[in-house]
């Protein structure tokens, strides 16, 4: 006897712009278009799969594959167990081992909204044995190692970088682990010696920050001596371009109340070779919320915890119409919301003192610290706050459409709430079909990049022969 089907819980079926048919499913990340001439049998059989009827051999093929995509399940089926088990795997595995390195809190800018608090020094030498001894001790259980290289401005400390990233790649090389970095930086040591110096730090992947054109930037992200740094971005990042042509570049571009109406006025100002590299996405500047606050006094900024959230869908959209390709996030199910929701994850300072989050590496908030045999001390009752909060408990959480893609949102967040009632995303149903229609969009502008840089390629080897 054939089992009973059910429809998931996590189904998205929705039109784009121009009418196409698409569905999705959020625990999957399964994502169809769907025939004009199939959009009737899939509504039909989503509304009631056990009673659907395979007429024509292509009706069988139908519902094989939105079984397959988990669109249909079996009746006995509980996805809250599959989601469970396969957070649980993720958040707990031992195989990817990723570290969120601070060399350094100092900053060459003095950005008014910046909620760190500046510091002077890089990483001892003495720092970064502990740091190495720990990373050849954590990578024998791993099979994938990343940095993430923060700050600070960690370029100021790119003599660091340099040290350690060639230790890494030799205790991962030793164990046969892969290993890839990224960087977050402003970009105005981007110079031709450390972007020739990226690859020999396994660096595939940069993430640099606009606050508008000109007027915008030069004003926000300038400099402690109060000059300007748009132009020597925008130098910069083109030089990155010309250099690593499969380097992922994301820009993202800040904006509050003050930049909103204007902010779309950077797009055209970027090079080209930026623009066909690079993801960009605009993210809303505000002060860590009130009760970080206690740790962490923010300067001045033009946002508050009294104004709405600004709506990027239309920077978003305006971006993506002028061919630039967007950085969408959280649409394939994870483990966590960040990396702080993964136990293997951390972040570690100039001090090597161990933390989960980069808003939270604040002495209240450390987890712990690298010992001079390279041995980690943890503060346990506070690293298990971090790991041990299940959003599959809360009922709003329960219920929740979104939760394959939210898993509970920011884990400082909750943490923070002390017990408030607290959604600590913005994300509905409305707003995941929106992004979804972007995302979409994305996958048709990627497949004409391929298909020009194929073109770029086979011309150039034509060329050559």
């Amino acid at each position: 006897m054939e089992n009973k089907l059910k429809s998931s819980r996590y189904n998205f079926v929705f039109d784009l712009d121009d009418g196409t048919h698409v569905a999705f499913n959020a625990l999957t990340g399964a994502f169809a278009r769907i025939r004009p001439s199939d959009y009737d049998k899939l509504t039909s059989l989503l509304d009631n799969p056990s009673t659907f009827v395979s007429q024509v051999p292509e009706d069988a093929r139908f519902l094989e594959d939105a079984k397959r995509a988990r669109f249909i399940i079996d009746a006995e089926t509980d996805e809250l167990d599959l989601l469970r088990l396969h957070m649980n795997a993720a958040k707990f595995t031992s195989e990817h081992f990723h570290l969120t390195i601070l060399p350094t809190l100092e900053c060459n800018f003095q950005c008014p909204y910046c909620y760190e608090i500046s510091g002077k020094g890089k990483m001892s030498s003495e720092g970064q044995e502990r740091l190495c001894k720990w990373v050849d001790h954590k990578v024998k259980a791993a099979r994938v190692m990343t940095v993430g290289w923060f700050g600070g401005e960690p370029l100021l400390a790119n003599k660091v970088m340099n040290d350690l990233s060639l230790r890494f790649i030799a205790s991962c090389e030793e164990r046969e682990v892969t290993f890839r970095a990224s960087i977050t930086t402003n970009g105005y040591y981007l110079v031709p010696k450390i972007i020739e110096k990226l690859p020999s730090w396994g660096v595939d992947s940069i993430q640099v920050t606009l606050d508008g054109p000109p007027a915008l930037h030069d004003q926000r992200r300038k400099l402690k001596n109060g000059k300007g740094t748009f132009t020597i971005l925008m130098r910069n990042l083109s030089n990155l371009c010309d250099a690593h042509g499969k380097m992922r570049l994301t820009i993202r571009v800040n904006v509050d109340v003050l930049s909103y109406k204007n902010i779309l006025d950077v797009l055209p100002l970027i090079p080209e070779n930026v623009k066909n590299q690079c993801e960009i996405y605009f993210r809303q500047v505000f002060p860590p919320p009130k009760w970080w606050d206690e740790n962490m006094p923010t300067k001045e900024s033009s946002v508050s915890r009294q104004h709405e959230p600004l709506d990027l869908l239309p920077l978003h959209r305006a971006a993506q119409r002028a061919g630039f390709k967007l950085l969408l996030t959280n649409y394939f199910p994870s483990g966590g919301y960040c990396e702080a929701d993964y136990a293997n994850h951390f972040v570690v300072d100039e001090k090597c003192d161990l933390h989960k989050c980069t808003v939270a590496f604040d002495s209240g908030h450390r987890i712990g610290y690298l010992k001079d045999d390279g041995k980690a001390e943890f503060d346990i009752p506070l690293y298990a706050k971090w790991l041990s909060r299940d959003v599959l408990d809360l009922p709003k959480c329960h219920d929740c459409k979104v939760l394959p893609l939210c898993v509970g949102g920011c884990a400082f967040n909750m943490l923070c709430s002390k017990g408030r009632a607290n959604c600590a995303t913005f994300n509905t149903e409305e707003s995941i079909v929106q992004n979804l229609k972007l995302l979409y969009e994305n996958l048709n502008l990627q497949a004409l990049r391929s298909q020009s840089r194929l073109a770029e390629e086979l011309a150039s080897k034509a060329i050559e022969s």
